[in-house]
Formats: C-alpha cells, sequence, structure tokens
C-alpha cells in the first residue's frame, strides 16, 4: 500500500517453497519511518520487517534496517525466534558503514560486519566480516564462533570467494 504522496507504506510477501503451491513464509515490511525522497527512494529513517512461516502462523523474525541519508543501508538488525514463534533464537546487527554503494544502494566495494547473539544482551554465538569486489561480490568471509560463555572461541573459518563466478544477481 502507498501512502498520499506516493510512497511505500506498507509491503506484504508470500514466498512459496519449490512446488509453487506451499506457503514458506510470509512478510510483511512497514515504511511508516523511512524518509522518502521525490521519486520515492529512501533517504533515511528506517523500515522493520516481521516474518511468518504462515499468513497468520508462528513468527520466525524482526528485523529493522537503517538508512543513511544517502539512501544506503546503515545498521539492519534482526531477532529469529524458534518454531514456537516466541522464544528467541539469536540477534544478530549487521553493520554497513565500511560498505561501498553505487547510485542503485549495491555494495561495490568495502565491506560488512555481523554479530551474533544467543539473545539481544546475551551470550556472543559469533562475528563476521564479508569483504567485497568492486563488482559487489563477495571476497572473503571471516568467522569466528565462540563457545557457551560468549568469550571462548570454539572456532575460526574463512571463505575465499576468489574463484567463484558470480551472476548478475550475486549468486
Amino acid at each position: 500500500t502507498f501512502t498520499a504522496d506516493g510512497h511505500p507504506l506498507k509491503g506484504e510477501t508470500t514466498s512459496y517453497k519449490l512446488d509453487g503451491v506451499t506457503i514458506k513464509d510470509y512478510s510483511e515490511t512497514d515504511f511508516t519511518n523511512a524518509t522518502f525522497d521525490e521519486d520515492n527512494n529512501i533517504i533515511g529513517g528506517y523500515i522493520t520487517t516481521k516474518t511468518w512461516k504462515t499468513n497468520g502462523g508462528a513468527l520466525k523474525s524482526e528485523s529493522k534496517v537503517t538508512f543513511t541519508a544517502d539512501g544506503h543501508p546503515l545498521k539492519s538488525e534482526t531477532t529469529s525466534y524458534k518454531a514456537d514463534g516466541t522464544t528467541v533464537k539469536d540477534y544478530s546487527e549487521t553493520d554497513f558503514p565500511n560498505a561501498q554503494f553505487d547510485e542503485d544502494n549495491n555494495i561495490i566495494g568495502g565491506y560488512i560486519t555481523t554479530k551474533t547473539w544467543k539473545t539481544n544482551g546475551g551470550a556472543l554465538k559469533s562475528e563476521s566480516k564479508v569483504t567485497f569486489t568492486a563488482d559487489g561480490h563477495p571476497l572473503k568471509g571471516e568467522t569466528t564462533s565462540y563457545k557457551l560463555d560468549g568469550v571462548t572461541i570454539k572456532d575460526y573459518s574463512e571463505t575465499d570467494f576468489t574463484n567463484a563466478t558470480f551472476d548478475e544477481d550475486n549468486n
């Protein structure tokens, strides 16, 4: 739905499993707190999205994406829920200040970092950094996972995408 000014107000999406019939999940995005320019591009504020297993089913996740005045994402915060739809599975924050963007807000270099906790304010589960090429393809991923105490390192891994081939959608 749209506002009287033609700006997005609410977006609803139903995703299907491979059979094209079975619903995978349903999400709603609220644009109430986003700021738009005359071309309906986001130039600040934030959007929130809730995703359920089905329309009216158990809650899978809630997220908030905050944008810069240039319309680039600044920070993404996501709470994921267990199958019951109420118990928090984990909470993550992805930071974008070190990423470079083109005029369509696609990443064209730099890196993003993500931290994941057991709950918002709980023990740290993992930290990751993904570095991108000038074409916006991932170049390298680095992840540190922590034991239950959130301090002791469980393992560290690096993924090198140098020999990977990507399509125009970075798949």
